[in-house]
């Protein structure tokens, strides 16, 4: 079973409803937390005990320098790569089969 996807703001939502799609467990903070700041979304994932899922380079920061031990999924694409990031997204979370790791940048 994969742990819950907390779904930072700045990942679109197309993401958010395509992951819902194909039945992973999310919670999108726009939808739960809207405007909470990134040390609130952190807290909500170690609560929740779920992975972030996020575009902000920011949660690097977090993980590295302050040493915050939580499971990160980072994205960078442009925009009209969306239909494919989708699929990469799925297509990764269902190789791990596994627990997250404590701070995975994937």
């Amino acid at each position: 079973m994969f742990p819950e996807l907390i779904i930072d703001e700045s990942v679109n939502f197309e993401i958010v409803e395509y992951l819902r799609d194909n039945g992973f467990n999310v919670y999108p903070i726009i939808e739960k937390n809207r405007g909470c700041s990134d040390g609130e979304v952190i807290s909500i994932v170690k609560e929740r005990k779920g992975v972030l899922l996020t575009e902000d380079k920011d949660f690097g920061e977090w993980v590295y320098v302050h040493r915050e031990r939580i499971g990160v999924i980072f994205l960078r694409y442009r925009i009209e790569e969306l239909k494919d990031i989708k699929k990469a997204v799925i297509s990764v979370l269902k190789s791990l089969r596994v627990k997250f790791p404590v701070s995975s940048w994937l």
